[in-house]
């Protein structure tokens, strides 16, 4: 109910332009693996890489980018069989963070519809309530800190694969 209610709240803000985000230098693979603790219990296989990077530094909202990557972690819980990775890299001026699942991966067509506003995957998960704004939020959210999110298929589990892309600091 929290989530249900932080997602309204969010959505409502970006809708009347008054989400505001409060940046700082963050160590994002620290801020990565503080966050992916509260998973520690989770049924599924959670794993996090990356790729020998000790450190790397980004310019985000903790709390605000906190909702996206939850999102995104929650939704390949939905759909994955046993495993979801997050894997964490840079190339000269982007960080990217890919969120990879074992589940059934992305409708053959509209991958990008995705992204739109009250869209629900027809499988979504028995039981569970969806009010389909989740990666609409993910998507602005992203686009606020300077970046963009992709959906893909996962090269690496076969499921689906969500990208956050953001510039590094400089």
């Amino acid at each position: 109910m929290n989530r249900l209610v932080s997602t309204f709240l969010i959505y409502s803000k970006m809708h009347s332009n008054e989400l505001k985000l409060i940046q700082s230098e963050t160590d994002i693979i620290v801020w990565l693996r503080k966050l992916l603790e509260s998973y520690s219990s989770s049924p599924f296989e959670i794993t996090f890489h990356s790729n020998e990077l000790n450190s790397l530094k980004a310019y985000i909202d903790q709390n605000i980018l906190k909702h996206a990557v939850t999102n995104l972690i929650t939704n390949a819980m939905k759909f994955a069989a046993h495993t979801i990775s997050l894997t964490i890299s840079q190339d000269k001026s982007h960080i990217l963070l890919h969120v990879d699942d074992d589940g059934p991966g992305l409708p053959d067509d509209g991958a990008d519809d995705i992204f739109s506003e009250y869209t629900i995957a027809e499988d979504a998960g028995i039981g569970d309530k969806h009010i389909g704004l989740g990666l609409a939020i993910v998507k602005k959210v992203v686009n606020l800190h300077g970046g963009k999110v992709m959906a893909t298929q996962s090269p690496i589990l076969k499921g689906a694969r969500f990208t956050i892309v953001l510039p590094v600091c400089s």
